[in-house]
């Protein structure tokens, strides 16, 4: 879970920028509008968007695109944030450098379809943010740096999961031919116990016999917090039916009638995402790149505290935000299998860029990067009912151990450093 989005949206007018913003900032997004010069003003700000969102549906397709690419490309902006472009071209990414992480939508794409998309590349902004905050914190450390995550490339020989049987379905292979493998799951149990033990690049779901059928396996799939971020797409009859399925995670909708090219093109973005993200939870996941206490995967307390300093300067100079989850168990005969279970629990609850530390005997942080203080109450109250329900082992008598914890949280203030930040959050257990 993250605070709400940063979006800039840049346009040939302020009114036509205004407008898409209104669409956004309804949904829930922190947005600004920006045409010309403001646009470039609101990149270079403290205050950081986290994606640029180009509406080119009233100007001529990509000038504005073109423009402040000119301007920002030899940047370092132009390597850390996303960009989409809604607009006439929907065929997919643009070639060169700017295919690193720039999305083309349909001028007609819908607040959902918008909605989904900005959200998936604000996750892969803050992944990718903390990936380089680690490995600047390591260097600070001056420990040695042992992860190396490459930009997005092109998906060979992609493996898809196909959900449904009917038009749909054969529609995809033919688009693919023998350029990708599939494996076919006429039902969603099924689709289900493959993903538990196949590794996948994407999903395709058949709608076009059983829509309804098919939305349902599309909600069961994204209830599961291990496939939030599993590229779907799927493939209708008709329009009837597309902001529905956006609205509960389609990653793209695509008619039967549509062009083979389009659908590859928006899956290889898709994947191509995939695979990135993938590879930086292997980095959150692989713990023998930082500094932990014993083989609980919790990082040490020197490193959680070097750590926050990095995190902090980010706030200060891109206006990001960072939360503190702090847990003291008040039972000192459960601690040590207390300690184990609540790192298994940050494995299972929280996103893999979060990092657990052991801040002494009893007392554990969970760092929150990109997260505001509404959300980190929400993953607060999530873990402490976790805590409070879990047996830990039994005693020498024979008793369940279960945890007595107190738990408080702090976010970022202007004005924080690391230190200030962590003694408030440790106030709040007293």
């Amino acid at each position: 879970m993250l605070r709400a989005a940063r979006i800039l949206v840049v346009s040939e007018t302020i009114k036509e920028a205004s407008e898409t913003a209104d669409v956004l900032r309804s949904r829930g997004f922190d947005v600004r509008a920006a045409a010309g010069d403001g646009a470039l003003a609101e990149l270079l700000a403290s205050r950081r968007p986290d994606v640029v969102l180009f509406d080119d549906t009233g100007a001529v397709a990509n000038d504005n695109v073109m423009m402040l690419a000119d301007a920002v490309r030899e940047t370092q902006l132009w390597r850390e944030l996303p960009f989409i472009v809604l607009g006439e071209d929907d065929d997919g990414p643009p070639s060169g450098d700017a295919a690193l992480l720039v999305d083309h939508l349909s001028d007609s794409a819908l607040p959902a379809e918008l909605d989904h998309r900005i959200r998936a590349v604000a996750r892969l902004s803050v992944m990718r943010a903390e990936v380089r905050r680690r490995a600047e914190t390591l260097r600070q450390l001056e420990l040695p740096v042992s992860f190396d995550v490459k930009p997005p490339t092109f998906v060979n020989s992609p493996r898809i999961l196909i959900i449904g049987a009917g038009r749909g379905a054969l529609k995809i292979q033919n688009a693919y031919g023998a350029n990708a493998s599939f494996i076919g799951a006429p039902v969603t149990n099924l689709a289900i116990d493959i993903l538990e033990t196949e590794q996948v690049d994407a999903a395709v779901i058949d709608a076009t016999a059983r829509p309804e059928t098919a939305q349902d396996a599309l909600e069961t799939l994204r209830r599961i917090a291990t496939w939030t971020i599993l590229p779907v797409v799927v493939i209708v009859d008709d329009d009837a039916r597309t902001a529905a399925f956006h609205e509960v995670g389609a990653g793209d909708v695509c008619r039967l009638d549509s062009c083979n090219e389009r659908l590859m093109a928006r899956l290889q973005l898709l994947m191509r995402e995939y695979r990135y993200a993938r590879s930086m939870q292997a980095v959150f996941r692989d713990d023998r790149h930082i500094p932990s206490c014993g083989t609980n995967g919790l990082a040490t307390r020197a490193f959680a505290v070097a750590h926050l300093m990095t995190l902090v300067d980010s706030c200060d100079r891109q206006g990001d935000a960072v939360s503190l989850i702090a847990v003291a168990v008040d039972d000192a005969a459960g601690a040590d299998k207390v300690v184990n279970a609540f790192a298994s629990t940050l494995t299972r609850m929280v996103r893999g860029e979060d990092m657990g530390a052991r801040l002494d005997e009893r007392l554990f942080l969970l760092l929150l990067p990109g997260t505001d203080e509404d959300v980190a109450r929400v993953v607060r109250d999530r873990i402490e009912r976790v805590l409070g329900t879990t047996d830990f082992g039994f005693t020498e008598d024979g008793m369940n151990i279960t945890a007595q914890v107190r738990m408080s949280l702090a976010s970022y203030r202007a004005g924080d450093t690391a230190e200030s930040l962590l003694a408030r959050t440790l106030e709040g257990l007293d």
